[in-house]
């Protein structure tokens, strides 16, 4: 922020100041980040085990949101995991069961990339 101090001519001992905020906006567009590397489309996994999804982008600064059917995942220490290495994106699923069936995504800013997850075993 810059202050720009004018003079006004109400009287010889008096000044009225005006403060000025400039903001510099570049008109460069920030470029979309795209996956590298995508989810599978497809993941099966027994039930009780522990599944991990991973994908990479393109921008290891860009922020990802991991979805379950549309909507978001917080990350819940032994349950779903979610963890940044750079560019790969990670999330970790513990114990899954069969309610974990879903379709899980990954989504930037400008791109997602989907994945159908399946549980298999016996009902016990």
């Amino acid at each position: 922020m810059y202050n720009l101090h004018l003079p006004s001519s109400l009287n010889m001992h008096s000044f009225v100041y005006s403060h000025v905020l400039v903001m510099l906006v570049s008109s460069e567009k920030k470029p979309i980040t795209t996956f590298t590397q995508r989810l599978p489309k497809m993941v099966t996994v027994k039930r009780k085990q522990d599944a991990i999804l991973e994908c990479f982008i393109s921008d290891p600064w860009s922020e990802v949101v991991w979805c379950r059917m549309g909507e978001p995942i917080t990350h819940t220490p032994g349950r779903f995991e979610i963890a940044r290495r750079e560019n790969r994106c990670i999330l970790r699923l513990k114990g899954v069961e069969y309610e974990d069936e879903a379709e899980y995504s990954c989504k930037t800013d400008g791109d997602e990339t989907k994945c159908d997850f399946y549980v298999e075993g016996t009902l016990s």
